[in-house]
């Protein structure tokens, strides 16, 4: 999403072409990170004209809007973000408990350069 000059018309181009309750995944900068905020315009990620956007949290959730409901978040768990890709939505639900637990915590150190997101097809 970060390397596309419409990123909401991206995400809308594939709610297209997927079923109903269907999935994505998204990975990208995160420009909430600890690092992002440390080193600002020599971050790593800050990597213009390759990287069009980066984006906070909020910023992949306002694009998304209407086109995906978001059914779990991380910068910091990405192990267990992983596997809730492989494995049903049942164990997707038992790993997404204890994140949206640290949910408070995560945010506020958002120390990970890279955030990761699935999304549902909104109904």
């Amino acid at each position: 999403m970060e390397h596309v000059p419409n990123p909401r018309n991206l995400l809308i181009a594939i709610a297209e072409r997927l079923v109903p309750g269907g999935r994505l995944a998204v990975s990208v900068p995160n420009a909430q990170s600890l690092f992002a905020k440390l080193m600002r315009q020599g971050w790593i990620c800050h990597s213009i004209p390759r990287h069009l956007f980066n984006y906070s949290r909020q910023g992949v959730l306002t694009i998304s809007r209407g086109v995906f409901d978001l059914e779990l978040y991380s910068a910091t768990q990405l192990y267990a973000f992983m596997l809730s890709l492989y494995y049903s939505r049942a164990i997707t639900r038992m790993l997404a408990t204890p994140l949206r637990a640290l949910q408070p915590i995560t945010s506020l150190l958002s120390w990970g350069d890279n955030q990761s997101f699935i999304f549902r097809k909104a109904s």
